[in-house]
């Protein structure tokens, strides 16, 4: 059986991902020389790459991957591609509240974050059996 994932295991994955995005991020910096052109393009590409990969087999991102989680919609069913991206659009209004959407996570009876609440997902552990 799974079960939903806590605020910890989904930090860590993506910590995991902020590693696997900074060599782009750093290529990036190299071929565009306006810092805000650089920081709106490597919003675009972070965008793209959670809700691309929230929809593949893998059910997340690599850091997901590693840590063993998946993003679902509340009904155990996959995300869709319009809700993967209402999730990840949702996940600026987090970062916009100074990360206070996170941290609803450790609170919240179904650990979820406000970008869970708005695209009705959830994220879980997944079993090894």
């Amino acid at each position: 059986m799974n079960q939903l994932a806590g605020f910890w295991p989904r930090l860590m994955a993506h910590n995991i991902d902020l590693l696997v995005m900074l060599p782009i991020y750093y290529l990036v910096s190299l071929l565009v020389p306006s810092n805000q052109w650089m920081f709106l393009i490597c919003i675009f590409i972070t965008f793209l790459y959670e809700a691309l990969s929230t929809i593949s087999d893998w059910g997340g991102t690599v850091g997901k991957k590693v840590m063993n989680l998946s993003v679902l919609r509340s009904d155990g069913e996959r995300l869709t591609l319009s809700r993967s991206l209402l999730r990840s659009l949702a996940k600026f209004l987090t970062i916009i509240s100074l990360f206070v959407g996170y941290l609803v996570i450790i609170l919240h009876k179904r650990k979820q974050g406000i970008h869970d609440m708005i695209a009705d997902t959830q994220v879980i552990l997944q079993s090894n059996s």
